[in-house]
């Protein structure tokens, strides 16, 4: 139920977002689910690539969105619980992300173009080494910090 609630989540929030901005703005807005029409006539489209680009260009939107559904199986919605759960999943969940953005940095890089990798996409591939290295070393900080004070607290009891 986790996962139906999350894709709802995903398709439906974009549009009201849109809507109450309009709306606050005094203006009547789209209809909430234009975007989800757009997304179908996108989907019924034929993919054009350059000849400039190879493989990785191809494969980087298949990896991102199975990264991206992968970790959205990582979360819990409410009173469902996640459909994967257990301990250290969340330093599975921020790889994942990590692994998306890699890819689609990749895949941009790729193209052959002369400002590809510049500016926000260089600097956001710079500080992901550190995101690999510090999330899950804080986690496991976090968790032996606290399982220590625990067993502290439970033996002077």
């Amino acid at each position: 139920m986790s996962v139906v609630l999350n894709l709802f989540v995903a398709l439906m929030l974009p549009g009201i977002i849109v809507r109450t901005r309009a709306l606050l703005a005094g203006r009547k807005g789209a209809p909430f689910y234009q975007h989800i029409s757009r997304l179908g006539a996108l989907l019924c489209k034929a993919p054009v690539y350059s000849p400039a680009t190879g493989f990785v260009f191809r494969l980087a939107p298949v990896v991102y969105l199975a990264s991206t559904v992968a970790a959205m199986l990582l979360v819990p919605v409410g009173d469902f619980s996640a459909v994967l759960a257990f301990n250290g999943d969340i330093v599975l969940f921020c790889y994942l992300l990590a692994l998306g953005r890699v890819m689609l940095i990749l895949a941009a890089m790729e193209t052959g173009s002369s400002i590809a990798g510049m500016g926000d996409t260089a600097l956001k591939l710079k500080n992901l080494p550190r995101f690999f290295f510090v999330c899950p070393v804080n986690y496991l900080k976090r968790v032996y910090i606290n399982q220590r004070t625990i067993d502290r607290y439970l033996t002077k009891v």
